[in-house]
């Protein structure tokens, strides 16, 4: 063999031996597309990077990509849409009854994330991870696994900055000027409304520490037996917040070390052509264009007549066009300035 091959040979094995693939585990029990979004661009681009990634979630990936395990959990979306139609009336219920029932909601929806019968089979075979990667939306219990399979936890707060993440790292919130992320409130908060911020953040932390976390811990107990350390230790011990949130379009609110925003990775930097009819729509517009979408989970169909009616007629004495991710092709009563459709390129149309 010649020198020079010789040479090249060793150069690659040292390059190849100072590679290092993680195996992550990702939990992302949310039934919400939107949620999903978030945790699944992190996944791929882990995998994309050469890294193994299994993904527990109810959102399998339509294109398979190499290094990327889906298991999916299928029944969490129809507990979700169970409760989609709930939420659209929140602004008639008090906030303590909307916390009460966001909790509620997120009990539920633990234990039928931990009965599923892909997730057991997981649970029984040998795999080995070096990190679990896991969702922060009332969900605590779930952090068993990073204790069940020894290794360290990462949270991603797909909700931004709340008690649910701050308190996995140590991060303060001071009431006189961080706002509830629950209330209507922004940092320029009057002294009643620092009043209201502070009673409303004792009632949340009583409602967390006495009624909600302790349901949490009972779940975590049962179905983790083996799990040295409780479900409590194990949350104010992550090793990492990722947080869906950006300091452009949020306040100013102090962080630790390991609690990082990292609010817009989920964007698609590839823009792709518009659809013709859309974009000769928005083009043809003199005044701007207006998207108003409430996500994948809120479905518009959803909304009450009334207040269908009272955004239709909003709509109609705009000067701009609007776009409306609305689910059902036939809106009766739609102005000419609106174009609907239950799915748009969102990236795509606010790049």
């Amino acid at each position: 063999m010649h020198f020079p091959s010789v040479i090249l040979m060793i150069t690659a094995l040292l390059c190849a031996a100072n590679v290092q693939a993680y195996r992550y585990l990702a939990i992302m029990p949310t039934g919400a597309r939107s949620h999903h979004i978030v945790g699944s661009a992190l996944m791929k681009e882990l995998a994309r990077r050469g890294h193994q990634v299994t993904v527990i979630s109810p959102f399998p990936l339509k294109k398979p990509m190499e290094n990327y395990v889906d298991i999916e959990i299928p029944t969490i979306k129809a507990v979700m849409e169970n409760t989609a139609s709930a939420l659209l009336k929140t602004t008639e219920k008090t906030v303590v009854e909307n916390v009460r029932g966001f909790y509620e909601m997120g009990l539920n929806m633990t234990r039928i994330f931990l009965e599923e019968s892909n997730l057991k089979a997981l649970l029984a075979s040998n795999q080995t991870f070096d990190a679990v990667i896991c969702e922060i939306f009332l969900s605590e219990a779930l952090y068993g696994l990073s204790e069940h399979y020894n290794v360290p936890l990462i949270g991603l707060g797909t909700f931004g900055a709340h008690a649910w993440n701050t308190d996995m790292v140590g991060s303060p919130s001071p009431p006189s000027y961080v706002a509830n992320s629950l209330l209507p409130f922004n940092e320029r908060m009057t002294l009643w409304q620092r009043v209201g911020n502070f009673a409303f953040g004792i009632f949340e932390r009583l409602l967390l520490d006495l009624y909600y976390l302790p349901k949490q811990a009972a779940i975590y107990k049962e179905y983790f037996p083996n799990n040295k350390r409780d479900m409590y230790e194990v949350r104010r011990n992550a090793a990492l917040v990722l947080l869906n949130q950006h300091v452009s379009l949020s306040f100013s609110r102090p962080y630790v070390h390991n609690q990082i925003e990292v609010g817009g990775m989920h964007i698609n930097r590839k823009r792709s052509p518009l659809p013709a009819d859309l974009e000769r729509f928005i083009n043809e517009a003199n005044h701007g264009v207006i998207y108003f979408s409430m996500g994948s989970y809120l479905r518009s169909e959803f909304m009450s007549l009334d207040k269908r009616q009272a955004i239709l007629e909003t709509f109609r004495g705009l000067k701009q066009r609007v776009l409306w991710k609305f689910e059902d092709p036939k809106l009766e009563g739609k102005p000419d300035n609106v174009y609907i459709s239950e799915w748009f390129p969102q990236d795509d149309i606010l790049a």
